[in-house]
C-alpha cells in the first residue's frame, strides 16, 4: 500500500525491523525494510524469487547452503525461487533494503539456537585475522577455513614460497613483504 506510514516489524525478525509498504498488488510486494544493528528475518524463501537492493549500510545475505555474502549499500542480490536465506544488518551497523518479490514469502521458520547465526554473535565475514604459521599445518587449515568463510586476512609464515603457495591455492590477491630480507 503506497504512502502506509513505517511500521515495526515483530513477526518474522530477530531483532528489531521496520518496513514501508510500497505496493502489493497482482502477485508483486514492494518494501524498504530497516534493520536494527544485528536484526535479521527469519529463514524463508520466496515462491517466485525476489530481488533485494541494499539501500544503506551494509549487512548479510545467507542462504541455507551456507553461503554468506557481505552486502553494501548499491549491492543488489537475487534470490532463486525456493532458495531459503535470510538477511541481516552487521553487528555494528543498521542496513536498509528494498524488496521486490512476485508471490508469497514462505516457510518462514524462527532461529533454533545452535543451527543459526544469533544476533549476538559476529561472523567471520565481520571480523579481520592474522595467521601466523599460515603455510602450514594447523595454521594452514585455520587459513582455509576463514578464507572459504570470507574473512579479512593477514597470512604470516617464514616460508615465502609456501605462502605465495596458499595465497595462489585459496585465489586470494596478495602482497608479499619480506621482513627478514
Amino acid at each position: 500500500m503506497p504512502n502506509k506510514a513505517t511500521v515495526e516489524r515483530t513477526g518474522p525478525f530477530t531483532g528489531t525491523a521496520w518496513a514501508d509498504h510500497l505496493l502489493d498488488t497482482d502477485g508483486v510486494a514492494m518494501r524498504t525494510v530497516y534493520f536494527a544493528p544485528g536484526a535479521r528475518t527469519f529463514w524463508h524463501h520466496h515462491e517466485r524469487g525476489q530481488l533485494l537492493t541494499i539501500t544503506s549500510d551494509e549487512g548479510l545475505a545467507v542462504s541455507r547452503d551456507g553461503t554468506v555474502a557481505r552486502v553494501r549499500a548499491g549491492d543488489m542480490v537475487w534470490t532463486r525461487p525456493g532458495e531459503e536465506h535470510w538477511p541481516r544488518a552487521c553487528q555494528d551497523s543498521l542496513m536498509a533494503h528494498h524488496v521486490a518479490r512476485r508471490g508469497l514469502a514462505t516457510g518462514l521458520h524462527e532461529c533454533q539456537r545452535g543451527q543459526d547465526y544469533r544476533p549476538g554473535e559476529r561472523l567471520m565475514t565481520e571480523r579481520r585475522y592474522i595467521v601466523t604459521g599460515a603455510a602450514s599445518g594447523i595454521g594452514r587449515a585455520v587459513a582455509q577455513h576463514a578464507a572459504a568463510e570470507g574473512a579479512a586476512l593477514s597470512l604470516v609464515d617464514i616460508s615465502a614460497d609456501a605462502l605465495e603457495d596458499l595465497a595462489a591455492t585459496l585465489s586470494l590477491s596478495f602482497k608479499l613483504w619480506d621482513v627478514w630480507g
